[in-house]
């Protein structure tokens, strides 16, 4: 076992597979159709190839090192604590996969991948090796607290903690246009962000970032204590740095 790793215990119930085993298949469009492309199993990332499927059930073998991008949310190996609820997993180098909505890790050196199986609900990945502090925080699968009956088993950033926290979902897809001469396709990966709301285990989805749709979440913005706070600090309701600033403000108010 690892001192500050994961325990290959039954107690821990952490199966792991290697990357090695992975079949992750990604979504494409190109000109009103629909291309699927699949890793195939050639061990670590760097190295993997892929299988581009065409709308003709055509098929070629293209480098993953072709695909503009990383899958990862962070290129580098972070230290990261992992959670099961309120049960401390373990602590190792971490890396998110916004592709596959996937947790690698390193253990003894060798890069694997947590299965569904560990029930992983939240990643917290500290600075350095100082486990005291905390750099980003993620959670994954919040179906049961949406209010929708959405299928939410993905990994979403918590930007701000309090009563109210702005959740963030990066859809990291796979993207492909012609190059400048249409001699050959060129790959890269596109994120599509979406945001949530959480307050007291409910979820709800934010449509667009706006005054609007916030102040319907939150009635409670419509004060006028509220409206002027939002003024006088120039809050824009289109930007996610300025949300998160007056969410810790309306927080820090709640709690008097």
């Amino acid at each position: 076992m690892l001192k500050t790793g994961i325990m290959m215990t039954e107690k821990l119930k952490l199966h792991v597979k290697a990357v090695l085993f992975v079949g992750l298949m990604f979504a494409v469009h190109r000109a009103g159709s629909q291309i699927y492309i699949e890793k195939g199993p050639v061990g670590a990332l760097k190295g993997a190839e892929i299988m581009i499927y065409g709308p003709d059930l055509s098929q070629m073998v293209v480098p993953y090192a072709r695909i503009k991008g990383s899958p990862f949310w962070k290129d580098q190996w972070q230290l990261a604590s992992l959670y099961s609820e309120d049960k401390h997993i373990g602590t190792v180098p971490v890396k998110i996969n916004l592709v596959t909505n996937e947790i690698h890790f390193l253990q003894n050196d060798q890069e694997l991948v947590a299965t569904d199986e560990n029930k992983i609900t939240a990643i917290i990945f500290h600075p350095g090796r100082d486990t005291s502090l905390v750099t980003a925080a993620f959670m994954k699968d919040l179906s049961k607290y949406a209010i929708d009956n959405r299928d939410l088993n993905v990994v979403v950033q918590v930007m701000n903690y309090g009563k109210y926290e702005l959740l963030k979902y990066t859809n990291r897809k796979v993207s492909s246009a012609d190059s400048l001469f249409g001699t050959q396709k060129r790959y890269f990966f596109k994120d599509e962000v979406s945001y949530f709301l959480k307050s007291d285990n409910i979820v709800q989805g934010v449509k667009k970032l706006s005054q609007e749709n916030f102040y319907e979440l939150i009635p409670a913005l419509t004060t006028t204590a509220h409206r002027k706070w939002i003024n006088d600090n120039k809050i824009n309701f289109r930007r996610e740095e300025d949300i998160v600033r007056f969410l810790n403000f309306y927080n820090s108010q709640l709690k008097h």
